[in-house]
């Protein structure tokens, strides 16, 4: 899926789970033993403090209804926040800015309603600043009855992909104090 983002072509690429990041992997490994893809594995299960500390707050979770456009993040990491400059926590997924990356986030949770499997992508974008973003996106179903998705955990892997950006993230601003 294309479209336009941060006034450049915004990329939702599919990517293979073979070829994710070792962290990445552990995470979907640790689904996988909860009986992820028998979709067994629920949000009580899904313990986030099992995930490497490194992914921890780029972890989102979003509670599914079958109406769409109730779907909220039931949790919402704060490097996040810092990413999309603000907290989503209770809103909806699908009013995430801009539009092309909302769009993008429904088609993919629209597709794992249908298809309740592990999916992975890689996004890749031009932010407003004029520096490139790419960012490497786990989404895992989780289900509270065994057979319909009740949420999705979305595992996002900053690391390497965007040095520029997230080295900005963790700079320190000198305050003026008067």
């Amino acid at each position: 899926m294309h479209g336009k983002c941060g006034g450049g072509l915004m990329k939702d690429l599919d990517f293979p789970l073979d070829r994710l990041s070792s962290d990445h992997q552990k995470v979907l490994l640790f689904w996988r033993s909860l009986g992820g893809e028998e979709l067994r594995c629920s949000f009580k299960q899904f313990h986030l403090d099992k995930l490497p500390p490194t992914l921890l707050p780029s972890t989102m979770i979003v509670d599914v209804f079958e109406d769409f456009s109730k779907n909220l993040f039931r949790f919402w990491g704060t490097r996040m926040t810092q990413v999309h400059g603000r907290d989503m926590t209770g809103k909806s997924p699908y009013d995430l800015t801009p539009p092309e990356m909302a769009n993008a986030i429904r088609a993919q949770h629209e597709k794992m309603a249908v298809q309740p499997r592990a999916s992975a992508s890689r996004y890749v974008f031009t932010r407003d600043t004029g520096i490139e973003h790419s960012h490497f996106a786990l989404r895992l179903p989780l289900s509270d009855d065994g057979k319909t998705l009740s949420q999705i955990a979305i595992v996002v892997d900053l690391s390497a992909n965007d040095r520029a950006y997230n080295s900005s993230l963790l700079s320190v601003q000198p305050v003026n104090v008067l």
